[in-house]
Formats: C-alpha cells, sequence, structure tokens
C-alpha cells in the first residue's frame, strides 16, 4: 500500500519536501542573524564612548571550601590603538581598551570584599559559539564578554597576542561616558 503511495506521487513528495526544507532552512538563518525573534541581539560600542563600564551578573566562585557569589566590574578606557588587517584601512579596525577589572566577593556574612585583578590592553567582544570567529566591537546582555589580548607599542596599531579572556560572568548591564569635546580658551 505504501509502496503504491510512493509509487504514484513520488514527484509531488519531492517537491514538498524541498519547500519544507527551504522554509526550516530560511527560518533558522533568519533567527540566527537576529531578524526573528531574537531578544537580545548584538549592540555594536559607541564611537563616541572614552570610557565603557561593564557589570556581569552574579556567580559562584570558590573561596576555600564554600561557594561564595561574586560579580564582576571591568572599567574599559578607549585607546588611540586599533587592531586591523593588511587589507583594511587604517581608519578602520577594532579599537584597543585598556581594562581594569574589579571583582567583588561576598562572604557568608554578607559583607563585600574587592579584588582588584591585573589590568590588560584588549579588544573586546562577545562570542560566538557556534561560528568561526566572536563578534568584536559588540556587546549582548547575558551573554559573556570575550577579550582579545593585545601587545601595544609607539604606533597606532595594536598586535594581537592569541590569547582570549572570557568573563566568568554574563554581561547585565553597561554605561558609556562620552568624550568631552575640546575647547580652546578664548574661541567663544
Amino acid at each position: 500500500m505504501i509502496k503504491q503511495f510512493l509509487k504514484k506521487n513520488w514527484k509531488s513528495l519531492a517537491i514538498w519536501s524541498g519547500v519544507g526544507g527551504l522554509a526550516v532552512g530560511g527560518a533558522v538563518y533568519a533567527y540566527k542573524k537576529g531578524y526573528v525573534g531574537n531578544p537580545n541581539p548584538a549592540e555594536p560600542l559607541p564611537d563616541d564612548a572614552d570610557e565603557l563600564t561593564l557589570e556581569t551578573h552574579p556567580f559562584e566562585i570558590q573561596v576555600g571550601e564554600v561557594l561564595t557569589p561574586a560579580r564582576c566590574v571591568y572599567h574599559l578606557q578607549r585607546t588611540r590603538f586599533r587592531i586591523w588587517s593588511v587589507l583594511e584601512e587604517p581608519s578602520t579596525g577594532h579599537p584597543v581598551f585598556f581594562v581594569t577589572p574589579t571583582q567583588y566577593v561576598t562572604d557568608p556574612a554578607g559583607v563585600e570584599r574587592t579584588s582588584k585583578m591585573d589590568s590588560f590592553y584588549a579588544a573586546v567582544g562577545i562570542p560566538r559559539y557556534l561560528k568561526r570567529r566572536d563578534l568584536l566591537d559588540h556587546l549582548r546582555q547575558d551573554s559573556q564578554m570575550v577579550f582579545y589580548l593585545c601587545l601595544v607599542g609607539g604606533g597606532n596599531h595594536a598586535v594581537p597576542t592569541g590569547d582570549k579572556v572570557l568573563s566568568r560572568g554574563r554581561l547585565k548591564a553597561w554605561a558609556a561616558v562620552a568624550a568631552v569635546p575640546a575647547t580652546v580658551p578664548g574661541s567663544d
């Protein structure tokens, strides 16, 4: 019975199977690109921000034998350095920030203790786990952040070391401080 049905209707089954596959593939592509139903699209870093403050959601770390809540705050200061490919114009590229991480650990008594971690130069972005490369110069709420460590020197370009630092917590909020326009005395 099934054999006769398939023998008679094989052309229409093949066509509808192909149409259905295209529809499902298109829907998956649109979702991954952020066109449909993505509640937290990636947002580009503000161009005019000299400083950024990134705060993570609380996460747990082990202190001794006890798990305690902690959170991190990353203070980013824009530098003149940029990472760019040989194929790009020097005015484009990814900005490099001076990153100062601070970790806040809450002990069992409820007192929050602060510990500064080592500062570093890095380009900032978000990880894209199923894709080949991370998305630099973008942030997404409730996503981890990735910092590409860089070496800086006398020129205006930075050299990526190839090392990445992944934030321990997911991004909760960020604030940007815009650059103050320079004024020349007597130019009122």
